[in-house]
């Protein structure tokens, strides 16, 4: 990899994108943790380049931007796709104008129609899925709204922080949900706050039924290695998608382990998405990595999402 001429130039851009996000609270989080994670990579210039295109290409969601989709998917898609489907059999959601919809949903009003259930799996991370059913309260009454197994509630909303490959989905959440007996009686809708097009396509291959409404959708294309191997590295003039990737590959061996198999994310995603609370494991391992057998003083950049 050949170092591009203006590259200092670009870590000032950077670095003041990123200091302007976190003074505004756009990013709630402290400038400081950008420069400590740089710092691992003094001397270092290549790996340090490298390390500052990861940063420019952030997508980051704070727990307001996730209330604020929230608060958009449920007085918009949500409802209309309700009350295209009939709005149940309940008179109430049917009639319910937007004030209206928006007062019971704050009050509980229909929650003998309409329940929430956050996304859980074995894995750690799948504890996200109740930390984001815990920040609709303010939208929603979700006290009152609570799945439980005995509930008959005719539509059932699932709600999650991002949906990845959907493997976790199908071969752990959905058997234990019973979501196939489900879809044959109610009206199920998934909602994650982030979803990957790989995923959504997966989980609708094997679920027809299900009603999938993400409030953003990530594709391919968001990827941080997307594209032909002979085209430029985003706004690199000098190095091919192809020698950045490879370089990339090497600092895996410099800075962590060979046998991680997380190094380009979940699959080889690299998404560089982070919520304020963690990455997901679509992000490439450099995000989160919270230790390296080489270097006794790293310094981690963002947690692992749990």
């Amino acid at each position: 990899m050949e170092l591009p001429n203006n590259w200092t130039l670009f870590k000032k851009s950077v670095l003041a994108k990123i200091e302007f996000c976190c003074a505004t609270k756009i990013w709630p989080v402290r400038y400081e943790i950008f420069n400590a994670w740089l710092s691992n990579f003094n001397g270092d210039n290549e790996s340090e380049y490298m390390a500052l295109q990861i940063l420019d290409s952030l997508i980051f969601r704070s727990k307001e931007m996730v209330q604020a989709s929230y608060s958009r998917l449920l007085y918009g898609e949500i409802r209309k796709l309700i009350l295209s489907q009939g709005g149940g059999n309940s008179i109430f959601l049917k009639n319910a104008s937007l004030s209206k919809w928006k007062y019971q949903l704050k009050n509980g009003g229909f929650n003998s129609q309409l329940r929430f259930s956050p996304i859980i799996t074995n894995e750690p991370e799948g504890e996200s899925g109740q930390l984001v059913y815990r920040l609709l309260s303010p939208i929603i009454d979700t006290s009152r709204y609570a799945f439980s197994k005995k509930t008959d509630a005719e539509i059932i909303i699932l709600v999650d922080d991002i949906l990845g490959s959907g493997n976790q989905f199908i071969n752990e959440f959905a058997p234990r949900f019973s979501l196939e007996e489900k879809l044959n009686n109610q009206l199920v809708i998934y909602s994650p706050a982030i979803a990957y097009i790989k995923g959504i396509n997966a989980i609708s291959e094997q679920y027809p039924n299900l009603h999938i409404l993400p409030a953003e959708i990530i594709l391919e294309s968001n990827s941080l290695f997307f594209g032909s191997p002979q085209s430029k590295f985003r706004n690199d003039q000098v190095n091919t998608l192809e020698v950045i990737k490879e370089f990339f590959q090497e600092m895996q061996n410099k800075y962590s382990s060979t046998r991680n198999g997380f190094w380009f994310g979940y699959e080889d995603a690299c998404l560089p998405i982070v919520f304020e609370w963690g990455c997901p494991n679509q992000a490439p391992y450099i995000m989160w990595m919270d230790r390296s057998p080489k270097y006794s003083d790293w310094k981690q950049l963002f947690p692992r999402r749990a």
